[in-house]
């Protein structure tokens, strides 16, 4: 007769418990997404940047290096 009265608060204890993990694992999903997507963004930004850099470097070894002609010298 104890476990009959116990059985039903265990069944809504563990009914609380999966809809809990249910509920983190889908906060977990969700900043996984974010982050995903903020790593994308800035994979992106960095690849956009190294170009740039080495873009500006070819310019700058193209340059004539006497200071007469060339105002960053």
């Amino acid at each position: 007769m104890w476990v009959d009265e116990l059985e039903p608060a265990l069944e809504s204890a563990l009914t609380d418990l999966e809809r809990c993990v249910r509920l983190q694992q889908q906060g977990w999903r969700q900043d996984r997404e974010s982050w995903q997507q903020q790593l994308t963004q800035a994979q992106q930004r960095e690849a956009e940047l190294c170009a740039q850099i080495e873009k500006l470097v070819i310019q700058l070894n193209s340059m004539d290096a006497s200071p007469e002609r060339n105002p960053l010298v």
